[in-house]
C-alpha cells in the first residue's frame, strides 16, 4: 500500500506500507499481543507493519512496528519545536530518525491512510479466527440476555416504559437509604424492568440467533 505526496521543497515523499497478520497459537506464557482473544488467552492475531519512505525514489527511511501508532503525526512542544525550528504545535510524523511535515488536507489523507493499512493484512486464517471470536462472543451476549429475559419475565405487573421503571427503581433506592444508609440501597436495589425493554431484549436475542 502506498501513500504518496510532495512537499514545500517539492519533494515527491512516498509511504509504502505492507501488514502481515497471523494467527498466534503459543503453547506457553501469552505474548501480551491482545489484539483480538478467545477464551484461551493464549491464542490471538498477532500483527506486524512495515513502512519505508522514499523521497524522489531514495530510501530515507524504514520502520517495522506491531502497530502504525509510531508513525501517526505528533504535536510538537515547545523544546522539540525548538529543536527542529518548527512552531510550536506543528503535526510531525516520524519514522525512526527521519522527519516529515505534512500539511493539514495531506495530513488527514495520511492518517485515514495508516487506518487502512491496520486494517489490511488479513489471511484466511485471520478471518476464520475473527469469525470465531465473533460467534464466541454472540454465544456469550445471548446468554447473558436469556438470564435478562428470564429475570423480567420473572418479574409481576410490569411498567410499560423503561422511564417509569426507572421511577419506580428510584423510589426503591430511597426507601432502601431512608431505612439502611445509601451504600446499603446501591447494593440491595432491584433492578426493574419494563415491558419497553422486555421488548428489546427479546428483538436484540433474535438478531444474535440470526447472526
Amino acid at each position: 500500500m502506498k501513500f504518496e505526496y510532495t512537499n514545500a521543497k517539492g519533494t515527491k515523499i512516498e509511504f509504502v506500507a505492507t501488514a502481515k497478520k497471523k494467527v498466534y497459537r503459543p503453547s506457553g506464557i501469552n505474548s501480551g499481543d491482545l489484539a483480538v482473544r478467545t477464551e484461551d488467552v493464549n491464542q490471538h492475531i498477532s500483527a506486524s507493519y512495515k513502512i519505508t519512505v522514499l523521497a524522489d525514489g531514495k530510501e530515507v527511511a524504514k520502520s517495522e512496528h506491531s502497530t502504525t501508532k509510531e508513525w501517526k503525526p505528533v504535536k510538537l512542544g515547545k523544546m522539540s519545536a525548538e529543536a527542529y525550528k518548527l512552531p510550536v504545535g506543528t503535526e510531525l510524523v516520524r519514522v525512526n530518525s527521519a522527519k516529515f511535515v505534512m500539511p493539514d488536507d495531506v495530513r488527514a489523507a495520511y492518517i485515514a491512510w495508516l487506518d487502512e493499512v491496520e486494517a489490511s493484512g488479513e489471511t484466511e486464517e485471520t478471518m476464520a479466527f475473527r469469525a470465531e471470536v465473533e460467534a464466541q462472543n454472540s454465544k456469550g451476549k445471548a446468554a447473558r440476555l436469556e438470564k435478562k429475559i428470564a429475570e423480567a419475565e420473572a418479574q409481576t405487573n410490569l411498567p410499560a416504559t423503561k422511564a417509569e421503571a426507572e421511577k419506580i427503581e428510584k423510589r426503591q433506592k430511597e426507601f432502601l437509604a431512608e431505612e439502611h444508609d445509601a451504600e446499603w440501597a446501591e447494593d440491595f436495589t432491584r433492578h426493574i424492568y419494563s415491558v419497553e425493554e422486555l421488548e428489546e431484549m427479546r428483538a436484540r436475542l433474535a438478531e444474535l440467533r440470526v447472526g
